[in-house]
């Protein structure tokens, strides 16, 4: 049970972040924003002219002249443009809607990260996340963005919240569903990697699988929603267009057969690329992150099972939980054609949390500066002061291309 000072001390957190979230919409709003970053601008233009069609029709967005496009919008399903459109008809600027959504999914980002390494890091060490991983090299890269890739880690975050909280109490098995739904809606075919990621969780979560049935057999349940919502989604599309939503997505948009047909020739190329942006991108955390696992692999070897503390036993399964879920992001998306830093961005913040903790653990000045910013106040003031860097920089911040 939570003592009345954390409580309080949350409720600061909280409205901290709501302060600093609506000062950033009306900054974003008085300067009317707009990224430079190509996939920001087609959804913030699409979302925007969405939010003027009736609501029965927002199941099929056109391109409305994004990217020099038009006709109908399939590329995705729409979940990336469902709430930018309802804050700009809620009365919201509607080009900028989509940068302020994305700064809410960013603060609920960092928040469940917190709360998910709370089962393998200390309080304190869970507290520091929101504001150490703020200085992910890819956050600076999507500092003020407009595209899918916090929607999706926010998304993943709360499924790992979720299915840990089923473990004591299975009635939150649903949110780890209705979570699941979600990034099915924002990335398609993608969003399977949910289901896996939380199955690793439990995996490494529990040393005692056959006492722990019930989020086992949740987490089965699970998957059943990607049918029932494509088929729900398909017949929704067609009821408005008229025209497939499926035929086209796992069609021309995937291109299955001739992915499948060069997957092994590219996929150790792909592993070795991917592999390489991992650690770049989550610089500067990633390098702790990798000392740890190297120190608990020497350990492991050396030491008797069952003979580590209970601290380093936590520890090291969080380490098994990150290399695991990064590798399986890896793996799904080196079988692909096409390869960008972005798509397996959830991985360069799971890595990160691992390097920050294992850099509190390993250095007295990082430990100290933890103390004396261990604030609720803290993470949301550094997000809006790195949100004001990157507003009043605009083009003369240095940017990282991204494929």
């Amino acid at each position: 049970m939570s003592r009345p000072h954390d409580t309080h001390l949350r409720y600061i957190g909280v409205l901290a972040w709501a302060v600093v979230l609506i000062a950033s919409g009306i900054l974003l709003a008085a300067t009317e924003y707009s990224s430079r970053d190509p996939d920001s601008t087609v959804y913030a233009v699409i979302a925007a002219r969405l939010s003027q069609e009736p609501l029965h029709r927002w199941i099929a967005p056109e391109w409305w002249g994004a990217w020099g496009a038009q006709g109908l919008f399939r590329e995705h399903p729409i979940g990336i443009l469902l709430l930018p459109a309802f804050v700009a008809r809620l009365g919201y600027p509607a080009s900028q809607a989509a940068y302020f959504v994305n700064g809410c999914f960013q603060a609920g980002s960092l928040l469940l990260i917190a709360a998910i390494a709370a089962a393998y890091a200390s309080p304190r060490e869970s507290r520091a996340l929101p504001w150490t991983l703020q200085l992910l090299l890819i956050a600076f890269v999507f500092r003020i963005r407009a595209n899918q890739e916090f929607a999706v880690l926010a998304g993943i975050a709360l499924a790992l919240y979720a299915t840990e909280r089923s473990r004591e109490q299975i009635s939150w098995a649903l949110v780890t569903v209705l979570a699941f739904v979600w990034v099915l809606l924002v990335k398609g075919v993608f969003g399977l990697a949910v289901p896996v990621l939380c199955g690793v969780w439990l995996a490494v979560r529990d040393t005692t699988v056959q006492h722990r049935v019930a989020p086992w057999a949740a987490l089965g349940l699970t998957v059943l929603a990607a049918p029932v919502v494509a088929l729900a989604y398909e017949a929704l599309y067609r009821n408005v267009t008229g025209e497939s939503f499926l035929a086209f997505y796992f069609g021309p948009r995937l291109d299955a057969p001739s992915v499948a047909q060069g997957a092994l020739v590219r996929w150790p190329r792909q592993v070795v690329w991917y592999g390489g942006r991992l650690i770049w991108y989550a610089l500067p955390w990633s390098i702790f992150a990798l000392g740890a696992g190297i120190a608990v692999m020497w350990r492991s070897r050396r030491s008797a099972a069952g003979t580590a503390d209970d601290r380093l036993g936590a520890g090291a399964r969080g380490l098994a939980f990150v290399a695991a879920a990064s590798a399986v992001m890896i793996a799904a998306f080196a079988i692909a054609d096409r390869r960008a830093d972005r798509f397996i961005f959830p991985a360069y913040f799971f890595v990160g949390a691992a390097g920050t903790v294992a850099a509190i653990r390993w250095s007295p000045w990082l430990s100290r500066l933890i103390d004396r910013l261990d604030r609720p106040w803290v993470p949301p003031a550094f997000w809006f002061g790195l949100f004001l860097l990157r507003l009043a920089s605009g083009s003369h911040l240095p940017r990282l291309m991204l494929r």
